[in-house]
């Protein structure tokens, strides 16, 4: 079955062909043998200002429509590319398919976080059932076998959108 993840690619400071080699690494990437490329909004392909306004863009932008994305090892994968090189920052736009909009995640630096209250209640529920493990949701440990008594709706809720499914007998 097809799930369609929208994603936009802020890049402040890096217009046009700039963003070039870095949509080349980021299209290398490979997940379970797929990949997930991007399209700047300023390709050559494309007409000189066809995205509106009298000006470039002043920060890069790439975009694509990716099926069956694993949003948390993407994220992983975007975080560890070398982005201080050009010291200015980056952030992904998000739109899930079943989503109500679009969620923005830092990229780089990470301290521009925005708090997302569900995640992190989530993660200090599972920090206190698995321990210090859990460093962030894209490092979950496997769950262990038996009832999952202590963690609670919110958290299920949220580790079955991280991809962990649960049988009833063990809710």
């Amino acid at each position: 079955m097809s799930k369609i993840t929208n994603v936009l690619l802020l890049v402040d400071g890096l217009p046009g062909e700039a963003l070039t080699p870095w949509l080349e690494e980021i299209g290398q990437w490979r997940h379970f043998e797929r990949r997930f490329p991007l399209a700047s909004l300023e390709a050559t392909a494309l007409p000189p200002l066809w995205y509106g306004g009298d000006r470039p863009l002043t920060g890069g932008m790439a975009l694509g429509a990716l099926n069956n994305l694993e949003l948390d090892p993407y994220l992983a994968f975007l975080r560890r590319l070398p982005w201080d090189e050009h010291g200015r920052a980056v952030q992904l736009a998000v739109k899930e398919q079943d989503a109500d909009g679009f969620r923005l995640y830092p990229i780089y630096p990470l301290e521009r976080a925005a708090p997302d209250p569900e995640r992190e209640r989530a993660l200090a529920t599972m920090k206190s059932y698995f321990g210090e493990l859990v460093v962030t949701d894209f490092e979950l440990p496997e769950l262990p076998a038996g009832p999952l008594e202590p963690l609670d709706e919110a958290c299920l809720r949220y580790l079955a959108t991280r991809g962990y499914r649960f049988s009833p007998e063990r809710t």
